[in-house]
């Protein structure tokens, strides 16, 4: 199977998981696999935005992302990359977007270990703030967040604590990345703000549209929480996103929740319901929200701000730094499947 200008992979080695994500996961590492085959001359270029979070073999907003790369200077490859038809599922053509770098570094790539160069973290972070939607950048920052914090939620405590060192280098590498910087450095201020509220709980894209949600129409002062831990009849229970000082729990639901089955489905529907009431007997309110909800953004705005209101919280119209309306190819179809 071609994935680029003289570069094969073994077709089984792309459908060995039919669902069309995991398709789609293997074809975009594929592709960058296929960009460093021809790349010229190692140091020449390093991995950024969605791209280097593929090489670390997590999962970015889109499942088909363009191929993003820093260079010293830009070249002339080609441009795009074709659509790939497997069986019933083709993913389509991407394209490859080249930002020349003002910084040294590609004199200190990453290597994964796949063997692919990535830019450092701080710099995939500016250029996602650069680049992507507020929205696709929050949960893009969280997933790396959650990578290089190894959170776990049944260690939250020292979960936290690693997260919390990793924004602080992260925000030290940027301001002497300004310092060191001749001009003014375009989305600087976006990406602090994406580093200090990144989440690294954040389980699903979903939870991610929530909690983004949150941070723009929320007044200032509320402390927003992802897998936040209680206990109640001497079981531990984690809620997806809490607000902790008035007691709020939002959980947010897909189809994924509910297991491949119709018994897994009612077990897994019950101790939902169990949880639940372990928070009302706590004190708490709970908030729901389907992905089916969380996709339409106006409209979960909307339904945030009246539940919300309901028990005293402040909200406000969506603005602020992580604020701009979604985008068509927010949730376009060739990009997320």
């Amino acid at each position: 199977m071609r994935v680029g200008r003289g570069v094969y992979i073994k077709k089984e080695a792309l459908t060995r998981d039919p669902e069309p994500w995991k398709v789609r996961a293997r074809v975009a590492e594929a592709r960058l696999l296929a960009f460093n085959a021809r790349a010229s001359k190692p140091g020449t270029y390093s991995f950024t935005g969605e791209s280097a979070i593929v090489a670390l073999g997590l999962e970015p907003w889109w499942s088909n992302p363009n191929i993003s790369v820093r260079r010293r200077a830009r070249s002339g490859i080609q441009t795009e990359m074709s659509a790939i038809p497997l069986g019933v599922t083709t993913v389509p053509g991407v394209r490859i977007q080249q930002t020349s770098t003002f910084s040294n570094s590609l004199d200190r790539p990453i290597l994964t270990p796949s063997g692919l160069p990535n830019s450092p973290v701080s710099l995939v972070v500016l250029d996602l703030a650069r680049s992507a939607h507020p929205l696709q950048a929050f949960h893009d920052v969280s997933v790396l967040l959650r990578f290089h914090a190894r959170f776990s939620r049944w260690q939250l405590e020292a979960s936290r604590t690693r997260a919390q060192v990793a924004k602080n280098s992260l925000n030290q590498e940027l301001h002497a990345l300004r310092a060191n910087s001749a001009g003014v450095i375009r989305g600087f201020q976006r990406a602090l703000k994406l580093i200090n509220v990144s989440e690294p709980g954040v389980d699903s894209p979903a939870e991610s549209i929530v909690l983004w949600a949150l941070h723009c129409v929320l007044e200032p002062g509320y402390i927003i929480q992802s897998q936040r831990a209680f206990t109640a009849n001497g079981r531990n229970r984690f809620v997806d996103i809490a607000l902790p000082e008035p007691q709020i729990a939002i959980e947010v639901s897909g189809f994924g929740k509910f297991g491949g089955s119709s018994a897994s489905a009612h077990e897994i529907a019950a101790a939902a319901m169990r949880r639940q009431q372990d928070l009302d007997d706590l004190g708490w309110s709970i908030i729901n929200v389907t992905y089916r909800q969380a996709k339409d953004i106006k409209g979960l705005i909307s339904y945030l701000a009246e539940r919300l209101s309901v028990h005293g919280v402040k909200t406000r119209s969506a603005q602020g730094e992580l604020w701009l309306p979604p985008t068509a190819e927010l949730f376009a179809r060739d990009r997320r499947s």
